[in-house]
């Protein structure tokens, strides 16, 4: 009897689970045309970019639909920097992949100059499938 005093409280939390409310960032994305979204991204600083990143390809479903990846080439070296220091930390979001391909090349940046390269060779390598052969991978993988 206990129990069914619960249920509709249970009933609640499980309907929740996992569910968050969008960020007011990812609500103002999601109003402008695709083609804007490269464009406001870069408004962001860093973090709060690749936060932004991160939540569109979480709510638009697998394989993500949605991304805003080419903001990222206006500011590679501090965008290395946070990735670095969230997988220091144990984050290991395998969407950063996406962050990372882009910031190779654009300003003269390139991964394969940087002295930590070996913490972004781990975690591409720890989420590498078999699909992608090893000559089909760019250079950063191997410098």
């Amino acid at each position: 009897m206990q129990i069914l005093k619960f249920a509709p409280m249970l009933a609640c939390i499980l309907l929740t689970y996992g569910c968050t409310k969008p960020s007011p960032e990812y609500e103002h994305i999601r109003r402008l045309p695709y083609d804007q979204w490269a464009a406001y991204g870069e408004t962001l600083p860093v973090k709060k970019r690749i936060d932004l990143q991160l939540e569109i390809v979480r709510r638009s479903g697998h394989p993500p639909s949605m991304d805003m990846v080419p903001a990222f080439k206006a500011d590679p070296g501090p965008t290395y920097g946070e990735i670095i220091k969230r997988l220091r930390s144990g984050d290991r979001n395998r969407y950063y992949q996406m962050i990372i391909y882009e910031i190779d090349g654009p300003k003269g940046f390139k991964i394969c100059d940087q002295q930590d390269r070996r913490v972004i060779q781990d975690f591409l390598n720890e989420i590498a499938t078999p699909a992608v052969k090893l000559k089909d991978r760019p250079d950063f993988y191997f410098c």
